[in-house]
């Protein structure tokens, strides 16, 4: 795995290598890697070269993503789900970011700091059965030393926010197909 900073500038996607196992590109170098521990779980691990992180979905009436070392044992941050579509970012440091939609559709969505200043796009890109994104880190990011957690945490809102609409669009098809009697 390549260190971040040294592909900052160039392309990079978020690319499905496997079902439930996202890598992060800058062309053919990896950079970052998130993988789902098991098929029906929400807990995933993020690896960068700067460390591993593990990241997991928490609560059903206030949601919230934690991250923290990959053995669990320090906080890194939490994403606290929001209204109207914004999402809060507390790093254990005290630093806050927003996630929210940059598309009306939710095609696009990003990382904002303070002033609601840009700092980490994603473009989701769907293609055949796989999910890709591509992501845009803004120049005020490239020196913040949380950009690998806000990567991975990132790209894991997006990918669980995907899969839980394929969830419910499979179970809405389903009622509709057993409603009708076929």
């Amino acid at each position: 795995m390549e260190p971040l900073i040294d592909h900052l500038g160039k392309p990079l996607i978020w690319s499905q290598v496997k079902f439930r196992r996202f890598e992060l590109l800058a062309r053919d170098r990896v950079l970052a890697r998130l993988e789902w521990q098991k098929v029906l779980s929400s807990i995933a691990i993020g690896e960068t070269a700067d460390g591993r992180w593990t990241l997991k979905r928490e609560g059903w009436f206030r949601p919230c993503i934690s991250v923290t070392t990959a053995d669990g044992d320090v906080p890194v941050a939490a994403l606290k789900f929001g209204g109207r579509g914004r999402d809060t970012i507390r790093m254990a440091s005290g630093t806050s970011f927003v996630w929210r939609a940059t598309k009306v559709h939710r095609s696009e969505m990003g990382i904002f700091g303070a002033e609601d200043t840009p700092l980490v796009t994603l473009r989701l890109r769907q293609k055949l059965l796989r999910y890709e994104a591509a992501v845009t880190i803004a120049p005020a990011a490239r020196r913040l030393a949380e950009l690998p957690v806000l990567l991975l945490l990132g790209w894991y809102r997006m990918a669980q926010g995907l899969d839980e609409e394929s969830a419910l669009m499979a179970a809405v098809a389903g009622a509709a197909t057993a409603y009708s009697g076929t």
